[in-house]
């Protein structure tokens, strides 16, 4: 049973499964170190990259209130239960208010669009060194209509 159906399984009633494909593909995106688990560091990275500057306490206390195997990181079940506490603590349009602060960080000049030298970019700027293929391979999984770019329709979806 792959990942995402495990979690569709468990969360059924609370995440539609394209929303746990939209988690899985973020997920994936912090997941620098590709290791299945999102440790500290790279939960404070992503944080840092949207604009919010919390303390390695507070980031600790997000980790902790959803790591239920208590080895100190997040697994893709754990990231779910976590963006579902954070859906219910800040509500529907707030959850998508912080999405688009996510998607503004990768749209820097605001013209709407996400391309590979954007990506890249933000990409470097958070230390993860994937590759112009592996880069590409992030546009497609999202570029719903083709074109090269993720829009914020692609985005949020």
């Amino acid at each position: 049973m792959t990942t995402v159906s495990r979690a569709a399984n468990r969360f059924k009633g609370k995440l539609g499964r394209d929303q746990i494909e939209e988690f899985k593909e973020a997920f994936d995106l912090i997941d620098e170190d590709k290791s299945g688990q999102i440790d500290l560091q790279e939960v404070s990275k992503v944080l840092a990259a949207m604009g919010h500057a919390p303390s390695q306490a507070e980031i600790q206390r997000m980790v902790d209130e959803v790591d239920e195997d208590g080895n100190g990181e997040v697994s893709f079940e754990e990231f779910c239960l976590m963006m579902i506490n954070k859906q219910n603590e800040f509500g529907a349009s707030t959850f998508e208010e912080e999405l688009l602060e996510a998607f503004k960080v990768f749209d820097k000049n605001r013209d709407g669009f996400i391309t590979h030298t954007k990506l890249k970019a933000v990409l470097r700027q958070l230390g993860d060194n994937a590759n112009d293929d592996e880069i590409q391979e992030m546009i497609e999984d999202v570029d719903t209509d083709g074109d090269g770019k993720v829009t914020w329709d692609d985005f949020r979806k």
